[in-house]
């Protein structure tokens, strides 16, 4: 009996690390105008943002419907696998709930689905946890408590020129992106609860990136644990968990 780490594309793995790690990824759909896009694998991520400059219409996405998750349960189920299920935060996405509803439709108890409450990085570090807890033998159920654990305390921040994007995605208001723009300040922005808000602004990028590394160094040393630090792009840090 095998123990299958699951996420979605929201989670913005390497495909390459994703095979090496043994991770599935259940994709989104992209959405530019009539043309649809499947996420990681008919459109890349350098295509996706040179779109989102060039196109004058604002992207979509569209949550996995069950039936994308029930083709990972059901392969699970029929080996006898158990399966740990690390998904974007269920305050911006109902990606949680299709595989709640793929997961009934399953009818297979050993899925283990975790709602993270963050997104990108801080989906990165549960997952990476749950293999490297995978590999060392914990059953899954075991995993999944363990994530549950820890998720409230990742913090991820990333510093944005600016806040329109995410105005016309609707996870700020129009007042939020307005004010920053009044400002002409760097936002930083950072996902708390579950759900995308400002917490700082800056004169320029590298200074707010300063602030964030020394805000992780001065965490990380009051817990007194190894820093757990993931940078994946320069202007995004994610804090260690414990």
């Amino acid at each position: 009996m095998a123990i299958r780490v699951i996420t979605d594309s929201s989670a913005d793995f390497d495909a390459a690390v994703a095979k090496r790690r043994k991770i599935d990824i259940v994709p989104m759909t992209i959405q530019f105008g009539s043309a649809s896009f499947v996420a990681g694998k008919t459109i890349s991520n350098d295509v996706f943002y040179q779109l989102l400059q060039e196109s004058k219409t604002f992207p979509s996405t569209s949550q996995p419907t069950p039936a994308a998750f029930l083709r990972y349960f059901e392969e699970a189920k029929a080996s006898g696998d158990q399966a740990v299920v690390v998904l974007l935060s269920g305050a911006l996405s109902g990606t949680l709930q299709s595989a709640e509803i793929a997961k009934e439709m399953c009818g297979y108890e050993p899925i283990y689905i975790v709602d993270s409450v963050t997104a990108t990085a801080g989906i990165q570090i549960l997952v990476n946890l749950a293999c490297k807890l995978r590999d060392s033998g914990l059953p899954a159920a075991a995993i999944a408590r363990e994530l549950e654990a820890i998720k409230e305390k990742i913090r991820i921040f990333a510093v944005v020129d600016t806040l329109e994007y995410l105005r016309r995605g609707g996870r700020l208001s129009g007042f939020q992106a307005g004010l920053g723009a009044m400002t002409k300040l760097k936002p930083t922005i950072a996902v708390r609860d579950g759900a995308v808000g400002v917490v700082g602004k800056s004169a320029s990028s590298s200074l707010s990136i300063h602030r964030q590394s020394w805000w992780s160094s001065i965490r990380c040393k009051r817990c007194a644990a190894p820093r757990r630090t993931l940078i994946p792009t320069p202007a995004t840090t994610a804090t260690c968990p414990r």
